[in-house]
């Protein structure tokens, strides 16, 4: 049973892991293409 909630908590830990770094990248790509835009200007 420990090993499960183990392998389980790993899995959510990589899962949460993922997620953020995800959004991590969006926000700076969004703050990038913002930058851009104003350079257009």
């Amino acid at each position: 049973l420990k090993i499960a909630l183990s392998s389980i908590s790993n899995g959510a830990l990589v899962c949460f892991t993922c997620v953020a770094s995800n959004s991590i990248l969006k926000r700076q790509t969004f703050a990038l293409n913002m930058t851009n835009e104003e350079k257009k200007k």
